[in-house]
């Protein structure tokens, strides 16, 4: 877990730093999880933790 975590944060670091990144409105990704979570949406939560997981992967794997 704390290597998985280290690596997280190097990456958001790297992507959050990058100019491409600014555009995407990741707090509005984040409440939408979150809200999800709180209405008890497992199927909800988990197609949109997909999806932002897939955009900042695919972000990287173009910035890097």
């Amino acid at each position: 877990c704390d290597q998985l975590y280290d690596l997280n944060i190097r990456y958001r670091y790297s992507a959050g730093r990058s100019s491409g990144y600014i555009g995407r409105d990741v707090a509005t990704e984040h409440a939408d999880i979150i809200a999800a979570v709180i209405d008890h949406d497992a199927d909800v939560a988990a197609n949109l933790l997909k999806t932002h997981y897939t955009k900042t992967g695919a972000f990287l794997r173009d910035h890097l």
